[in-house]
């Protein structure tokens, strides 16, 4: 893909990895990003993600098409990530901000060696060709199944749905959750997430002027969706008895997401470590 604009970011996690980031916007509306992560120990971890951007004056949106590795950077199969250009960078807010990387000139390369008279090539045996390398197996990771609630539980959220406050501005997440016949379990600035009596968590773009909800597709999230979900509604936690991949509470914001604020909606303490989700993968699965 021939990159149209390179954006570029170095810093360092909560936690001490020190994390670059680099997004290539190319032609016919592609874009590639990719993050790395290493660590005193000299450990090295990677993810990225790939897809289809477009630009609406200073918005910018782009909508992954396939995802792999661990991110803080939220990406997501299917849903959008929308950022604003301020200058040379682009402000995904959160503290995510990338910046155009800078042109360079060129290096002159060095003038190469004269070279020798060789043999003629009928003298000279051409060497054995090389055999190929083993085709290296892509690693997946894995897609969210909803679990099927007990009957019981599935009459308690449809109880749940009903009761559910609609009214005045106020009440704008049980007006979406009843809309969508779900109970909400977490919202962060951009996202909501929410159950329905079948067991399907849902993703709303609450953000988005069509808030439509959507499968997610992430096993990790649902999870995490559900354990805060948890927290108001106790029945939920037999929805919790599989892990997907060992997620682990997040210690710096007790799992909550955020780590001072009173509600996430302040959004002036989100906590990087977790995605503001509240569960992640242990560091050595990173």
């Amino acid at each position: 893909m021939s990159a149209l604009k390179t954006y570029v970011d170095y810093g360092q996690s909560p936690d001490g990895w020190s994390v670059s980031s680099t997004l290539e916007l190319g032609e016919g509306g592609r874009f590639v990003y990719e993050e790395a992560w290493t660590d005193y120990t000299s450990a090295s971890l990677y993810g990225g993600a790939e897809g289809l951007w477009r630009r609406d004056d200073s918005l910018f949106v782009f909508q992954a098409e396939r995802v792999e590795g661990s991110m803080y950077f939220p990406w997501a199969v299917g849903l959008e990530l929308k950022a604003v250009e301020r200058g040379r960078a682009l402000d995904f807010e959160r503290g995510w901000t990338l910046r155009e990387s800078p042109g360079h000139e060129p290096i002159p390369a060095k003038p190469p060696p004269p070279v020798k008279p060789q043999p003629a090539p009928s003298a000279v045996k051409p060497p054995p060709t090389p055999e190929p390398p083993p085709p290296v197996a892509a690693r997946t990771f894995p897609q969210s199944e909803p679990p099927t609630p007990s009957p019981e539980l599935a009459a308690r959220i449809r109880q749940l749905v009903d009761e559910l406050p609609a009214e005045g501005m106020q009440n704008w997440t049980g007006r979406l959750c009843k809309q969508n016949d779900a109970i909400p379990l977490h919202c962060t600035q951009v996202y909501l997430w929410a159950l329905r009596a079948d067991g399907q968590v849902l993703s709303i773009d609450h953000e988005s002027s069509s808030r439509r909800a959507e499968p997610e597709n992430n096993a990790a999230t649902a999870y995490a969706a559900l354990a805060q979900g948890a927290r108001t509604y106790p029945e939920l936690a037999e929805l919790l008895a599989h892990n997907p991949e060992g997620l682990i509470e997040c210690v710096p914001c007790g799992g909550k997401g955020w780590t001072k604020a009173v509600s996430p909606a302040e959004g002036t303490d989100y906590c990087q470590r977790c995605d503001g989700m509240g569960w992640h993968e242990p560091r050595a699965a990173r």
